[in-house]
């Protein structure tokens, strides 16, 4: 039998979630699988950024390793740090400022800024089912489970159009080990009396003489609901591994969140809300106007005529490349060529025992 080491974990992570793009993907995807009517929300919460917060860690550590001697003053060093800041922040500018005013030594200086560092998360929310506390256990625990590709191939093996889920594989979890070292899972279903919750550190996984079973993750109960039929999943990420300034998330929402909302479907149920200290940020839908700038337009009319089905087809062809009128044809398909399209030509389908 295979033993696997609990650094497996991290290595599966890694190489299945490529980017941070696709580490939201995963997040959003689950919450809309949920079946979250209010769509999804992510809140960036950032106080100071990745690269001010090392740059100042590595001015402390200086200061402490020269004794103070070549390195600014202890007053001066607070107000730098202090001045990094995001004030957008309130309540955790707050409080990074008092940790900053309250370090009277380079060395709880050092404590201090790491703390402000833990204060940056990454809030994803949504108002689905929700998950119970034996399903935090059985499934949400469960790496690859299987609970949602049954019941994909269930509806597709019932000829249903539509997947009643997005995602199958039971991966979506490891999109928080790329964003952050520390996960918080608070969850509840509408008939559950209390908040149901968990906690991962996915430091913890990095080390080599650790088996995956010497990992110790268990949900617990929390408090009580105040709205005893809410039901929803919130995603906490800590200890943020890249540098989330308003700008990047902009950039996220433009190149990337923007993707994820379908021009020709429904508004509703796609709802993707982004704010980055509390500020909204914007993310560009595509209007169905975009189609008035196709080179080509196809336009079918299917119906059942006196005997057979038959498809209509309006051919419009615009731009192909080269000036040309305006080209439009009309050509109707046949019940033949449609059953051709299934099963292939005439042929083919003698060989197949003239399959209906």
């Amino acid at each position: 039998m295979f033993k696997v080491t609990a650094r497996t974990i991290l290595e599966l992570g890694s190489e299945l979630i490529s980017s941070d793009a696709i580490a939201f993907y995963e997040l959003i995807k689950n919450g809309i699988d949920a079946g979250s009517k209010n769509g999804v929300t992510i809140n960036f919460n950032i106080v100071i950024g990745r690269r001010d917060y090392q740059e100042s860690k590595a001015q402390i550590l200086h200061a402490i390793e020269s004794g103070g001697d070549d390195s600014l003053d202890l007053g001066d060093l607070k107000g730098e740090i202090s001045g990094k800041l995001n004030s957008e922040a309130e309540k955790l500018w707050a409080r990074a400022s008092d940790l900053i005013e309250d370090a009277d030594s380079y060395g709880t200086l050092l404590g201090a800024i790491d703390e402000i560092n833990d204060l940056n998360s990454i809030i994803i929310s949504d108002t689905g089912s929700g998950m119970s506390l034996k399903e935090l256990d059985t499934v949400f625990l469960v790496i690859g489970t299987s609970s949602r590709k049954s019941e994909i191939d269930a509806a597709m093996e019932g000829g249903k159009s539509h997947t009643p889920f997005l995602g199958e594989k039971g991966i979506g979890r490891l999109s928080a080990m790329r964003l952050g070292d520390y996960l918080s899972v608070r969850t509840t279903k509408a008939d559950d009396k209390y908040y149901n919750l968990i906690d991962i550190d996915w430091s913890d996984f990095d080390n080599a003489s650790k088996m995956i079973e010497d990992i110790d993750v268990k949900p617990r109960r929390g408090k009580k609901k105040a709205t005893p039929d809410f039901s929803g999943t919130d995603i906490r990420i800590r200890k943020l591994n890249a540098d989330w300034s308003d700008k990047r998330v902009d950039r996220l929402a433009i190149d990337d969140f923007s993707l994820l909302v379908n021009p020709l479907g429904k508004i509703t149920g796609q709802r993707i809300a982004v704010f980055w200290n509390n500020k909204r940020v914007n993310i560009r839908r595509l209007e169905k106007s975009f189609l008035s700038h196709a080179n080509a337009l196809v336009r079918g009319n299917y119906r059942i005529g006196n005997k057979d089905p038959e498809l209509t087809l309006r051919i419009e062809l615009n731009n192909i490349g080269f000036e040309h009128p305006k080209e439009v044809s009309i050509e109707t398909v046949s019940a033949d060529v449609l059953h051709g399209a299934l099963v292939g030509p005439k042929a083919k389908r003698r060989r197949m025992n003239k399959r209906e």
